[in-house]
C-alpha cells in the first residue's frame, strides 16, 4: 500500500504477512488500529501507532529512516489511516475544529458497524459538522482534503 496526501506528502508502506503488520509511516499522522477484545462483552481497545515527526524529505535527503512498527493482527481488528482534514475541519455549534479526541471516540463508537455503515456514519458526521451555520448563517467551507481509510481484518 502507498498513500499520498495532497497538502503535504505522506507516505506509508504496509506488509501483511502471517497475521503481522509491518509498518513504516510518516509524517505526523498516527494510525489507529482498533482491536476487538476476545471476551463475551466484545469490548474494543484503541491502539494508537504514533508516526515519526519527520517530513518525508528528511528520509530522502538525509537518509533518516522511519520507525518500523510490527503489530500482530487478529480477526475482527480494524485499522484506520487518515489525513488531518477530518480533525482540522471547522464546524459544529461553536465553529471549532472537530479535533482528534472526538475523531478517536467516533471510531470507537462505530466499531460494531460494518465498514459500509462506518463510511456512511463518518460522512454524515462530517456533513452535519460543517453544516454550520457560521457567523454569517452559512455552511462552513471544507478547508482541506478529508480522507479516512478503514480496513477490517477477516
Amino acid at each position: 500500500m502507498f498513500l499520498i496526501e495532497s497538502s503535504s506528502i505522506t507516505a506509508g508502506t504496509s506488509q501483511f504477512q502471517n497475521k503481522i503488520i509491518n509498518e513504516k509511516y510518516s509524517p505526523y499522522r498516527p494510525k489507529i488500529p482498533i482491536r476487538k477484545e476476545i471476551s463475551k462483552e466484545g469490548n474494543f481497545e484503541l491502539i494508537e501507532i504514533l508516526a515519526d515527526k519527520m517530513p518525508i524529505g528528511n528520509y530522502i535527503e538525509n537518509n533518516h529512516s522511519f520507525t518500523n512498527h510490527k503489530i500482530q493482527i487478529f480477526k475482527g481488528d480494524s485499522l484506520y489511516l487518515f489525513t488531518d482534514g477530518y480533525n482540522d475541519q471547522f464546524g459544529g455549534p461553536q465553529g471549532k475544529k472537530f479535533r482528534y479526541k472526538q475523531f478517536r471516540q467516533l471510531l470507537m463508537n462505530i466499531q460494531n458497524k460494518t465498514m459500509e455503515e462506518q463510511k456512511e456514519i463518518l460522512g454524515k458526521t462530517m456533513e452535519d459538522w460543517i453544516a454550520g451555520p457560521d457567523s454569517q448563517g452559512e455552511r462552513y467551507p471544507q478547508i482541506d482534503d478529508i480522507l479516512v481509510i478503514g480496513i477490517r481484518i477477516w
